[in-house]
């Protein structure tokens, strides 16, 4: 066994993080080429300058970039693309963000899959059938991976709406 921290940690086997991330804010609206260099007031694609902390300090890297076309968690220095909530939540784990060189911003749009989530999760919950229960978890993926298959598709009520009618 592995060892990755000096202090006690716990394992979670997350139940539904699918429907979980379905119900954060998803992208929408047109987007939009931005100055802006404040992390914070970013919502879309950022191109940045990031500092990885030592193994030290993280024993495990978490944070994702394309080098020579191959996709590696890294050390020290890199430049990148990211999606500004994965930037963010990489600080919090001592990831420095060294500058903002460029970025997409994108609408926060809320309640995107909000109804079909709570719909397909009532349904699994009160299933006792555990095929069913796997049937509607595959749900979930089979939705997200028609959507990540498409070209780039921001989301707003209407189109989330004419993509769940090709999928239910």
């Amino acid at each position: 066994m592995t060892n990755y921290t000096e202090h006690d940690t716990y394992k979670y086997d997350v139940n539904s993080h699918y429907p979980n991330a379905m119900l954060m804010p998803m992208p929408g609206g047109k987007p939009r080429i931005s100055t802006e260099k404040d992390l914070d007031k970013i919502f879309g694609f950022v191109e940045a300058k990031v500092k990885a902390p030592t193994q030290e300090e993280l024993r495990v890297p978490i944070l994702p970039v394309k080098i020579d076309g191959k996709t590696v968690l890294f050390r020290d220095t890199v430049e990148g693309f990211w999606w500004s909530e994965e930037l963010k939540m990489a600080r919090e784990f001592g990831y420095q963000i060294l500058e903002v060189k460029s970025c997409i911003i994108l609408d926060k749009v809320e309640g995107v899959f909000e109804d079909y989530v709570n719909t397909i999760y009532d349904k699994n919950l009160n299933s006792e059938n555990q095929i069913n229960k796997i049937l509607f978890s595959l749900t979930f993926v089979i939705s997200l991976r028609e959507i990540i298959a498409s070209p780039i598709f921001f989301f707003d009520k209407k189109n989330w709406a004419r993509v769940n009618r090709k999928i239910m």
